[in-house]
Parts: C-alpha cells; structure tokens; sequence
C-alpha cells in the first residue's frame, strides 16, 4: 500500500502525523487478505478496519479524548444494561452489583479494565432523575442539582432508615416537605432540593448527565471534564491558564526560531518529553 500523509488528511486529526509514524502504525496486511481475482474479497463492497497501535505515537496522543471515548462505553452500561455486550460483562465482572459498584474482578482482561478505569470521570457528571424517590438513597446517590457531588454532606438532624428520597415527601401532597427538608440540611442544600421538580406519574429513577442539557452523555463534554482534571491534578499545565503566562507564551510562539527548537522547549515546560516515567505512565507496560 502507497502511504502518504498529506495536509489534508493531516487537518482532520487532532495532531499532525508523519508518514513514518503511520507507517509504524499500521500493522502489515498479509496478502491473503488482499482483493484480488482469485479470492472472495475480490468484488466485495464494504467497509475496511486497520487496526491502530496508538502507543507507537503515544507523545501525539489527545489522551484525555481517549478517557472521553471509553467513558462513553462506561456510560452506555449503566444506561443501557439489555444490550448484548452490556450481558456478557455484567456476567463475568458485576453480577448483582450495579456497575459504579463494580470492581476489577479476577482475571480482568483488558477491555474491562480500560472502560472502568474511567468510573471516577462518569460519576463527576452523573445524576439520578429520581422520579418517585423509592430507590435513590440520600446519602449515597448523586442526586441533588448543583450540590457539591450532587449528594449532601451535612445532616442536622439523623435521619430513621430506610433513607430513600421518597420519605423527604409530604404524604398528603406528594410535593416536597418543606419542614423536614429545612430541619435535616443547611440552607445551601435544602434550596437546590425544593427546586426539583416532581413528577405526577410513576416514573422510575434513571441516570442521566448533568453536563448536557439533553441529560444525555456526550463525548465533548467528558473531554472538557476530562481536561480539566488533568490540569487540576498537574500544577505545571494548570499554571499555564495564568494571564501572564499565556502571554508569554503567546510572545515565545512567535519568537523567530527554528520550529523544532520552540517544539524541544515547549514538551520541556510541559513535561512531554518520552523519559523513562513518561512512558511508564502512558504506557503501563513498559518500566523506566
């Protein structure tokens, strides 16, 4: 196969690639497999895969959009538990167990260990619509708009089990009781609480994404997530959203010096270098 990056294929990724890490990239296709007159692929019309092996570019990586990809998968498990797949890993890893309970399990395999290891991203933007309250848990469940981890942290007074959101309820109306909810939490929490609307109907409690307003997962916002934790948990890059240092940086980018160079400086500051612990870190298979 002829392989050739060119400026606009280049245009549609998130990084610019060269044609030898495309090369290196793209495993060798054996010739069997090839269309030709003498075998079934000759003629076929239909889609063709080639598998990518993202850790030979793992400097060019967008590694926080990957954790967005396989957060959505995640997040089709917890909303859609018929599906096929959704079966088969419930079965083997969580039988019994709802999946942000889920643990690794023995003998995990590897497809099962990359989607949970995005369980803490889902759980910052996931919310329970909680219909008529009898199945989320008030101290437990992300259920409270706005709240800090959309769940309450003080309670002024205990609470009698079973702790469910449907005894916050004035039986006579079926509306939030005001009396009970002021006397349990501060004002901070018991506001966002009576704001929540009430359904009439008997609806059950479902997940949704508190980050759409579709309420449904979308993958440009668990980037965003995704980056924004990245940068909280790394001083150098968080430090970077700095005035003065976006400044600068903007002077040094259009400082007339050779591009590799302004490159070399660049990974220095912000610790993209492919060191030893880099690696380790990106590619937990390898030792530094």
């Amino acid at each position: 196969m002829t392989c050739k990056v060119d400026s606009t294929m280049n245009s549609e990724l998130l990084n610019p690639y060269t044609a030898e890490e495309v090369t290196i990239a793209i495993p060798t296709w054996p010739p069997s497999n090839l269309p030709d007159p003498m075998n079934k692929n000759w003629g076929n019309l239909g889609h063709t895969t080639l598998k990518l092996d993202i850790s030979k570019a793992y400097d060019k990586v967008e590694w926080s959009f990957l954790r967005a990809m396989l957060a959505k998968q995640f997040w089709r498990l917890n909303v859609k538990p018929d599906l096929l797949v959704g079966k088969i890993i419930r079965a083997r890893y969580f039988s019994g167990f709802f999946i942000l309970e889920a643990e690794l399990g023995s003998r995990p395999s590897y497809t099962w260990c990359s989607i949970l290891s995005t369980k803490e991203l889902v759980k910052v933007g996931l919310l329970w619509r909680i219909g008529k309250g009898r199945t989320t848990r008030i101290w437990i469940d992300p259920w409270i708009p706005h709240a800090p981890a959309f769940r309450p942290c003080n309670r002024l007074e205990p609470l009698p089990p079973p702790t469910t959101v449907h005894h916050l309820f004035d039986p006579a109306t079926q509306d939030w009781n005001r009396d009970l909810i002021e006397s349990l939490f501060e004002p901070t929490e018991s506001a966002p609480i009576l704001s929540i609307p009430l359904s009439r109907f008997e609806l059950q409690a479902e997940l949704i994404w508190h980050y759409m307003r579709s309420s449904v997962f979308s993958v440009k916002s668990a980037y965003h997530l995704a980056c924004n934790n990245a940068g909280a948990s790394n001083p150098t890059s968080s430090s970077f959203s700095c005035p003065s240092v976006v400044k600068g940086w903007k002077s040094f980018w259009q400082a007339k010096i050779p591009n590799k160079i302004r490159v070399f400086i660049w990974r220095i500051c912000t610790d993209s270098l492919p060191v030893g612990v880099n690696l380790q870190h990106r590619i937990p298979t390898l030792t530094p």
